[in-house]
């Protein structure tokens, strides 16, 4: 769904909802359709007669705290009238005093029907919120309910996995990046660095003008760093977050976290030139591959040219240039060190 369907459809929601007004209850006047006509919203014939009687009573029960007496007569609504246009209400209403007795589970359902059944409802942005304050409840250690009374575990999964289906449902609203930034957030808490990564990729490719994208960045390749097993193992990861790093530092020039970036990248270009200096040693000490070896050497220099690995390059290359003697591997002393590499030239 590209940009302009996006506006198309929100320009509908906009000029339907201006056409019928805004359903609306007070104590005083029950339902009414604020700037219409109460009929023009709901129908003239007897089902939306019927609709909106149950929707006066479910609503003074709602008031009185007559929660389940009101839950029955919203249910009958979206049940026995799922066409009618009380009937997103009515599931709107049912999730708010669910929410309000803390059955998460059961008001994000409820939620979640306007969702798929009723996506032009007037307060669809409302209910993206109420869905996001349900995700964020479980972020935040809320717990299932055994047989809705007994207090179970918590769910940080279920966290995750309501903040995924609320960006579906609304992957343009405010919401969408709170959720993608608390679902690392949870990811990383948990050491889930796989599912971390994933939300932080498409909150920077997806909302690169949000401000929590700039976090974004630096938080990513902090995962990343946090990764790196050490200069001796395969160093893709180191490379990444020195990328992410380059990234924020690029994107964001004077940012609140540069220092932070710098000290990340300085850190992780350490680690990547020591494990160019580690192979330069192996081909000149153990394999006595001068040409080899020279050539690490130099990349170790490249990648950090002030770090400590840097210096050790250096001082092995200029070893080299000035015609040193080759060191001997340790444990070579019974079978004697390998003989000098030598490359035909052309």
């Amino acid at each position: 769904m590209n940009a302009k369907h996006i506006t198309i459809c929100g320009l509908i929601l906009l000029l339907t909802t201006h056409l019928h007004g805004s359903l609306t209850w007070t104590p005083e006047t029950g339902w009414y359709v604020e700037g219409g006509i109460l009929e023009e919203y709901i129908g003239s014939d007897i089902n939306a007669k019927n609709a909106l009687e149950y929707m006066e009573i479910a609503r003074s029960a709602q008031e009185k705290g007559s929660y389940r007496r009101a839950l029955r007569s919203y249910r009958k609504i979206y049940k026995n009238y799922p066409l009618s246009n009380l009937a997103p209400e009515a599931l709107y209403q049912s999730g708010r005093i669910q929410q309000k007795r803390k059955r998460w589970v059961k008001a994000f359902n409820l939620y979640q029907q306007i969702a798929r059944r009723h996506p032009n409802y007037e307060k669809y942005l409302d209910m993206i919120e109420a869905q996001f304050e349900i995700a964020t409840a479980f972020k935040e250690g809320a717990r299932l309910k055994a047989f809705g009374l007994i207090p179970g575990l918590r769910s940080r999964e279920r966290a995750i996995e309501y903040y995924n289906t609320l960006i579906v449902n609304a992957p343009y609203s405010d919401y969408a990046p709170k959720a993608l930034m608390n679902i690392a957030t949870i990811a990383q808490e948990q050491k889930k660095s796989d599912v971390a990564i994933d939300a932080l990729e498409r909150l920077i490719e997806n909302y690169p003008d949000n401000p929590l994208a700039k976090k974004g960045y630096l938080i990513i390749a902090d995962v990343y760093a946090g990764l790196v097993d050490g200069p001796e193992y395969d160093q893709s990861l180191v490379r990444k977050a020195i990328s992410y790093y380059n990234d924020y530092l690029f994107l964001f020039p004077g940012g609140e976290h540069t220092e932070q970036a710098e000290a990340g990248r300085e850190k992780m270009e350490e680690v990547l030139a020591n494990s160019k200096f580690i192979l330069g040693e192996f081909y000149y000490v153990y394999r006595h591959d001068t040409e080899a070896a020279k050539t690490f050497y130099s990349e170790a220099i490249t990648v950090a040219p002030k770090s400590p690995s840097a210096e050790k390059a250096r001082e092995r290359f200029d070893s080299i240039e000035s015609g040193a003697k080759l060191p001997r591997a340790p444990g070579t002393w019974l079978l004697g060190p390998p003989e000098p590499v030598q490359r035909k030239t052309l």
